[in-house]
């Protein structure tokens, strides 16, 4: 924008400095016909003339260092953006290997879940096939368990309990 706005003055500048040197022309072809005998006249003409072609020189000289910063500054933003492409391609690259890992992760994740829920399942199975066995274990045992008199020995002693 600043570019196309700076353009934009220089043009106009250059048409000014047209427009002035065409209004200066004029001006030279009127006063040289009504003054041709007046070399003061033609020596100040002259010097107007030699003024307005410096000026424009100068004018041209500007416009041309300003024309060649203007493009070296367009090849700097172009090479700029070329760059940025780049960088955005790079880290589209990441992301898309980012989001890869994520959803690895995420599998593994849910594996792992999925693995645990199993296990817990089984345990708490486990659990309760141990807890059965024990109740049946301590039934039969309580069931066959009954303590038994031996008769007595002769020694006199009393009598034995066979668990």
């Amino acid at each position: 924008v600043k570019l196309r706005e700076r353009n934009m003055r220089l043009e106009v500048n250059v048409s000014k400095l047209k427009q002035q040197h065409d209004a200066t022309m004029q001006e030279k072809a009127k006063v040289s016909s009504e003054l041709v005998g007046s070399e003061e006249e033609k020596l100040k003409l002259a010097q107007t003339l030699i003024d307005m072609q410096l000026d424009r020189n100068q004018s041209d000289k500007e416009t041309i260092e300003q024309r060649h910063q203007l493009e070296t500054e367009i090849l700097q933003l172009k090479d700029e953006i070329e760059v940025l492409r780049e960088d955005v391609k790079r880290a589209a690259q990441r992301a898309e290997n980012a989001e890869m890992q994520h959803q690895e992760i995420d599998v593994n994740h849910q594996e792992l879940r999925d693995e645990h829920i199993a296990l817990n399942a089984n345990y708490v199975n486990l659990r309760q096939e141990l807890q059965d066995e024990q109740k049946k274990e301590r039934r039969a045992w309580n069931g066959s368990y009954q303590p038994r008199e031996h008769k007595s020995s002769t020694d006199g002693s009393k009598p034995s309990v066979q668990i």
